[in-house]
C-alpha cells in the first residue's frame, strides 16, 4: 500500500504491522485495483461458498490426469520406469518457476482473474492429453496443464486468505485443505470407477484411457465457470472472530524460523507425494494385474486421511509453531514409504498410504498458514509456497523415478529391490531434512529468547 494512503477505519492490520485490504479497499502492488469481491456485502458473501467446489473439481482433476497420464504412457506407448518419471515430473517442472511470476501477477491483474485463467489452461492441457498420438505429445500436455496449475493455485490461496489473521486464517486455510482433499480423493475414485479393466488392459488400444481425459475435461470447464462467478467474502474489522487468537502473535524470528523449516519440510512431504501418486505406478505394475484400480482405490485412501488430519486441525487451534509435531509428522512419513515399499499385499501398503496422508497433511498446513501469516495480498509467500510443492514434485518424480536405473548401475540386479529403491531413498532423504530444520530451529532460538525477554 502507498505510503500517502489512508487507512480506512475497516482496514486490518496485521501483526507485521501493515494492512491487510479489505473489499472496500483492495491493492494492486501499491495502487488502487479492480476489486475481486461483488459490489456488495451481501453479493459477496452469498457468493463466498463457490470456492469450495472449485477448489474439489480442480485437483480432482490434477489428481486423475496426475495417475491417468503416466498409465496411458505405459500401456499405450509402451513407456519404462524412467518415462514415467518424466511424465510426472512435466508438469512440476513447468509449474514451479511459473508459480512465483503468477503469484506477482495475480496481485496485478486480480486474484480471480488470474485463477480462471489457469482453470481454462488445464481445460485445454486435459484435451490435449486425450489426443496425444505419442509420448512426446503427452510431456507437452503435462507441461501445459502445469502451466494452468502454476496460475490458479497460489492465486487461489491468496484470495480466499484476504483479511483474515491468527485463528480465523488457520479455520480458513484448514477448511479450503479438507475441500482440496476432497479432491484428491474425488479424482480417483473417479479413476477407480472409469479405469479400464485387467482384460481391456490386455486387450490394449490407444482409446482405453478416454474416458477419464474426459472427466477432466468436464471437470475443468465447471472450475473455469465457477471461479468466474465466485465473488470471495472478505470481512471487516467489526466482525465477531476476527480478533480472535488462541496464541500470542509469534515475534518475526520465529515466524521466519518456522516458514523455512516448513518449506523445507513440505519440499520433503511433496518428494513423498510425487513417489506415490507418479512414481508408484512401476512397482504397482510389477505386483498387481490390476495396478489403476488399486493405485487409485489406494491415493483415495491417502486423501481421505489427510482429510481427517485437515479435519483436525479446523477444530484444534494450538499445531502452530510447535516443533516436536513437525519433526514427528515427517518421521512418520518416511516410516510410510519403508512399510509402503517392503509390501506385496494391498491391505499393507495401505496401512503406509494412510501414515503418509497424515503426515503430508500436517506439514502442508504449516507451510501455507506460515507462508500467508501476517501478509497482504502483494506481500505473500504463497508462490513460495507452491514453488516449493513444484521443486519436491520434480525431485521425487524424476529424481526417485530414475532410482531403479542407479540401482541397476551400482550392481542391484533384483527387479523388485530396484523398485523399491525409490521409496527407501526418499525415506533417507526425510531423515536428513529433519536434522536440517533442527539446525535452522537452534540457529535462530536464540532470537526468539532475545524477543521473549
Amino acid at each position: 500500500m502507498n505510503s500517502n494512503s489512508r487507512k480506512s477505519p475497516e482496514a486490518i492490520s496485521s501483526p507485521s504491522g501493515t494492512v491487510r485490504p479489505t473489499a472496500d479497499q483492495p491493492t494492486r502492488g501499491g495502487k488502487a485495483a479492480r476489486p475481486d469481491s461483488a459490489k456488495g456485502p451481501k453479493k459477496a458473501l452469498s457468493l463466498d461458498w463457490l470456492i469450495w467446489p472449485v477448489v474439489i473439481l480442480a485437483d480432482a482433476v490434477m489428481l486423475l490426469n496426475f495417475i491417468t497420464a503416466p498409465y496411458y504412457a505405459q500401456y499405450v506407448h509402451g513407456g519404462s520406469h524412467s518415462h514415467v518419471a518424466w511424465v510426472g515430473a512435466a508438469y512440476w517442472v513447468a509449474y514451479a518457476p511459473w508459480v512465483l511470476l503468477t503469484a506477482r501477477l495475480g496481485g496485478r491483474f486480480g486474484l480471480r482473474t488470474l485463477s480462471a485463467s489457469g482453470a481454462i489452461i488445464i481445460a485445454i492441457a486435459s484435451t490435449a492429453l486425450a489426443f496425444s498420438n505419442s509420448f512426446t505429445m503427452v510431456l507437452l500436455a503435462m507441461g501445459l496443464l502445469g502451466l494452468g496449475g502454476g496460475a490458479m493455485w497460489p492465486n487461489i490461496e491468496a484470495e480466499l486468505s484476504r483479511g483474515r489473521q491468527g485463528t480465523l486464517l488457520r479455520r480458513r486455510l484448514a477448511f479450503f485443505n479438507i475441500m482440496w482433499c476432497a479432491g484428491t480423493a474425488l479424482g480417483p475414485l473417479v479413476g477407480g470407477w472409469i479405469y479400464p479393466n485387467v482384460e481391456a488392459l490386455a486387450t490394449g488400444g490407444a482409446n482405453i484411457f478416454v474416458p477419464a481425459f474426459t472427466a477432466s475435461i468436464i471437470m475443468s470447464l465447471a472450475t473455469a465457470a465457477l471461479l468466474f462467478a465466485w465473488r470471495p467474502h472478505i470481512p471487516k474489522a467489526t466482525e465477531p472472530g476476527l480478533q480472535i487468537r488462541h496464541d500470542a502473535t509469534p515475534c518475526p524470528a520465529r515466524l521466519k524460523a518456522f516458514m523455512r523449516m516448513s518449506f523445507l519440510a513440505n519440499f520433503l512431504a511433496y518428494i513423498v507425494l510425487g513417489n506415490m501418486r507418479q512414481v508408484y505406478e512401476g512397482l504397482a505394475k510389477f505386483q498387481w494385474e490390476n495396478a489403476p484400480q488399486l493405485h487409485a482405490w489406494l491415493l483415495v485412501l491417502l486423501a481421505g486421511a489427510s482429510t481427517l488430519m485437515f479435519t483436525f486441525m479446523f477444530i484444534a487451534h494450538r499445531w502452530a509453531y510447535r516443533l516436536k509435531r513437525l519433526l514427528f509428522w515427517q518421521l512418520a512419513m518416511a516410516a510410510g514409504l519403508i512399510i509402503v515399499s517392503m509390501v506385496a499385499e494391498p491391505w499393507m501398503a495401505a496401512a503406509g498410504f494412510l501414515v503418509m496422508g497424515i503426515g503430508t497433511s500436517f506439514v502442508y498446513s504449516g507451510s501455507l498458514f506460515y507462508s500467508v501469516e501476517g501478509k497482504t495480498e502483494t506481500d505473500h509467500m504463497a508462490g513460495w509456497h507452491e514453488a516449493f510443492i513444484g521443486l519436491g514434485s520434480v525431485a521425487g518424480i524424476l529424481g526417485m523415478g530414475h532410482a531403479p536405473d542407479l540401482a541397476a548401475a551400482i550392481g542391484i540386479t533384483d527387479q523388485l529391490w530396484q523398485l523399491r529403491s525409490p521409496y527407501l531413498l526418499a525415506a533417507a532423504l526425510v531423515a536428513v531434512g529433519v536434522a536440517v530444520e533442527l539446525w535452522i530451529y537452534l540457529t535462530h532460538k536464540p532470537q526468539f529468547d532475545k524477543t521473549s525477554s
